[in-house]
Parts: structure tokens; C-alpha cells; sequence
């Protein structure tokens, strides 16, 4: 409920600030929705890094409220875009420009979801593979071997 709250602070989605709906923009349940599809997203995606099914073992706070507050605003793009409607009275021309501002806003917000879940996953992939390997090994590895071997050898 504690990130609920946080994403709905991040977006500034309150009764009182919505002067044009009654209510919030997205309620828990979408809220929850979006969270579960990154999560499942993320899990995913190679590279195969773990299983990250909940909040609670999600790695990276961050990327995980920029990737469901661009899913939010996707999905509100679906919606606006569904009841958009341009009209005129008079002289006077009038259309909605939120689809357009919720949707650079939000694939801008992707984009840097996907940029820091693909850098965690690579650096997260790289030191699996260390750790699994009992290191890194070079040829400075073997130099510093012998020298520390040879320097306690008596003659």
C-alpha cells in the first residue's frame, strides 16, 4: 500500500488537485495492475537474472515506480484516445491535448525504465557469473600467484 501511495504522490494524483474528474486518475487496482506487469516484464526479459514475482525482492525502487507510472499513463493514452473528440462552436476550436502530452510523457518514462531494468539485468547477469565462477581470473592472477609463491620459497 506504501508504493500505491508513493506512485499516486510521484503522479500527483489526488481528489483534490483532479479539478476535471471526481476522484483519482487510477485507482488501486490499475495501480496493482501496472506493478504486476512490470514485474512479470522484468522477470521475463532475458537475461534471466531471478525470479522478481514480488515487491518486496525488486531490486531497483526506481525503475520499478518509472515503469508503472508509464504504464499508467499508456494506458490512460488508450483511453483518451478512445473518447478524444475535436469540436468547435462558434469561432472557437477545442481539443484535448492530454493524449499527446500522456504519451511522450510516457514512452519517455519507458524508455528509461527499460535503459536501467537492461543495465541492472546486464550488471546483475555479470556478477552471477563471477560469483558462480569463484571470481575473476586473469593473467595478472597467475603473476601475482607465482611471485607471492616464489618470494616464500628459502634457497
Amino acid at each position: 500500500m506504501a508504493l500505491i501511495t508513493y506512485i499516486r504522490d510521484t503522479m500527483r494524483d489526488f481528489p483534490e488537485l483532479n479539478t476535471l474528474i471526481d476522484g483519482v486518475e487510477n485507482d488501486d487496482r490499475t495501480i496493482n495492475n501496472a506493478i504486476t506487469w512490470w514485474l512479470q516484464y522484468f522477470t521475463e526479459t532475458p537475461p534471466f537474472v531471478g525470479n522478481y514475482r514480488y515487491v518486496a525482492n525488486f531490486p531497483f525502487r526506481a525503475n520499478l515506480v518509472d515503469a508503472v507510472i508509464a504504464r499508467l499513463l499508456q494506458s490512460a493514452v488508450i483511453l483518451l484516445a478512445r473518447n478524444e473528440i475535436d469540436f468547435s462552436s462558434g469561432s472557437v476550436q477545442v481539443r484535448s491535448p492530454q493524449v499527446s502530452l500522456y504519451s511522450s510523457i510516457g514512452d519517455s518514462r519507458m524508455s528509461m525504465a527499460l535503459a536501467d531494468a537492461r543495465r541492472l539485468k546486464v550488471s546483475t547477469n555479470m556478477q552471477q557469473a563471477i560469483e558462480a565462477a569463484g571470481g575473476v581470473f586473469s593473467d595478472y592472477d597467475s603473476i601475482n600467484t607465482f611471485s607471492a609463491q616464489s618470494l616464500n620459497t628459502t634457497i
